[in-house]
């Protein structure tokens, strides 16, 4: 199978692709693209922690794949002072990020979140089913980012609907409207600095309130602010959503492991890890190098975009046994769903915590769940998942 990102055939199933890759050799370069793609475990682990890849970002911008003018311009200044955009900014935002992120800041709010779990769990149950997506993953992960950065309740219903139509911008989704996208940019702009500036003169235990702290953060300009929060908003609540229903997805279609898991709920932690493992959300990130770097015989020029592909490395055989084996006892389990060194995701944690909840949730309120329709799928910029997940409870 030949490496096409864009064919529905590679979306549903990128991974006998990824393993012709590998074979080839050590890097390929798509000529398409005009990427260098890089999937075997050790060079991707290896060149995850290099200082010479660099975020891959045009003129600044976090482009949306064909968007207009007039969309890319409002995208630009929702996201002007995200660390993706700006990683000169990266160091300041981010310290702040991770420690919300954190273990212990997670711990105070995780029995919430898993009855909010439990909550959204027990409506699937009374509808007889539904969109698994659209009933419990992803308003658990709004809950949970809201609950984080600070957004009030009385918000979040039309925050998660701009999250959705900006994540739609980028591919992930149905097609939006320009004009519709273009006022919904610049209407969660103008929230975002409002909450800003409203926590400025009454902070609270929330993110929002730590990076508006001019002691803590270092006097961060309300729009850097607003963009990490925003760019959270919209890529921390698509990622957990999508890795949560194609976990689920990877269960069913594994009924042997989905029925050792309710019997013996005590392997979720390793259970998790390896659903991350075997099929995650993010699959590839783009990187711009900005000096030479060779990987094996071959030589990547400075300038060059570089295509890591994580999902390719955790089923890589030459450090997994195994590896298109579903395995929900498998440890050790150094996988790179979350990437690695300065490149690792700040809420690895946090989205573990997530899939746990869930299936938890499953397991006890619909052990008898299971997925009623074939999903279709999206891809954008490395970013992979259904559109919607069937499912008879």
């Amino acid at each position: 199978m030949l490496f096409d990102p864009f064919s529905e055939e590679f979306i549903a199933d990128p991974f006998p692709a990824y393993r012709a890759l590998r074979e080839q050799g050590p890097v390929c370069y798509h000529e398409p693209t005009g990427t260098w793609l890089v999937g075997r475990y050790e060079d991707v682990k290896r060149l995850l922690r290099d200082h010479r890849l660099v975020a891959a970002h045009r003129g600044g911008s976090l482009s949306a794949p064909g968007a207009p003018p007039g969309l890319q311009e409002s995208l630009d200044q929702l996201l002007a002072g995200c660390p993706t955009v700006r990683p000169e900014q990266a160091d300041r935002s981010m310290k702040l990020v991770r420690h919300a992120f954190s273990a212990p800041q997670v711990a105070a709010l995780r029995s919430r979140w898993e009855r909010v779990a439990e909550e959204l769990v027990d409506g699937l149950v009374r509808a007889g089913g539904g969109d698994l997506m659209a009933g419990v993953t992803r308003p658990l992960a709004l809950t949970v980012m809201s609950d984080l950065i600070g957004v009030p309740r009385d918000d979040r219903e039309r925050v998660g609907r701009w999250a959705s139509l900006i994540t739609a911008c980028f591919g992930i989704g149905p097609q939006v409207d320009t004009a519709l996208a273009v006022s919904t940019s610049a209407e969660f702009t103008d929230y975002m600095l409002e909450l800003v500036a409203h926590r400025r003169t009454a902070p609270e235990n929330d993110l929002l309130s730590a990076l508006a702290d001019a002691e803590r953060g270092g006097g961060l300009p309300d729009q850097e602010i607003a963009s990490a929060a925003a760019m959270l908003l919209v890529f921390s609540v698509t990622c957990p959503n999508l890795s949560n229903a194609i976990g689920f997805l990877t269960l069913h279609r594994h009924p042997d492991q989905w029925a050792l898991l309710r019997r013996k709920p005590e392997l979720m932690p390793t259970a998790v890890q390896e659903l991350l493992r075997f099929d995650a959300s993010v699959h590839k990130f783009d990187r711009t190098a900005r000096e030479d770097i060779a990987v094996g015989d071959a030589r990547i020029a400075r300038g060059a975009q570089v295509g890591i592909l994580f999902a390719s490395a955790n089923h890589d055989p030459a450090r997994f046994t195994e590896p298109d084996r579903l395995d929900i006892n498998r440890s050790p389990n150094p996988h790179l769903a979350f990437g690695a060194g300065r490149h690792h995701c700040p809420g690895a944690h946090l989205a573990s915590v997530q899939m746990s909840a869930v299936y938890s949730a499953l397991i006890r309120k619909a052990p008898n769940c299971r997925v009623i329709a074939e999903p279709q799928w999206d891809d954008a910029a490395g970013i992979r998942g259904p559109r919607e997940l069937s499912v008879a409870a």
